[in-house]
């Protein structure tokens, strides 16, 4: 993006976020910085304010047949390796 964006300005934090049920990771300004991004103009940070980076979500799988039926979507396949991930195919409802 052409930024001036100082790294060394900037800490990495992971929360969890419980109201959304998910991790989130932030950039948090450790001290007043601006960061300047061409076409998109100045953004100015105080020490604590952050940015989100990412948003990592964890959902069971009565959870994910809600979402896809909210979508028009059912559950086609579940394949579960490990105790902690599944790979979901969805098909049209």
């Amino acid at each position: 993006l052409g930024a001036d964006f100082e790294p060394e300005a900037f800490r990495h934090r992971a929360v969890y976020n419980a109201e959304a049920d998910r991790i989130e990771m932030l950039l948090e300004a450790t001290r007043a910085c601006t960061v300047t991004i061409p076409e998109a103009g100045s953004f100015s940070f105080e020490p604590g304010e952050t940015i989100r980076t990412e948003v990592s979500c964890k959902y069971r799988r009565d959870t994910i047949e809600s979402m896809f039926r909210q979508a028009g979507l059912a559950l086609d396949r579940w394949a579960r390796a490990d105790p902690g991930f599944a790979l979901v195919l969805a098909r049209p409802a």
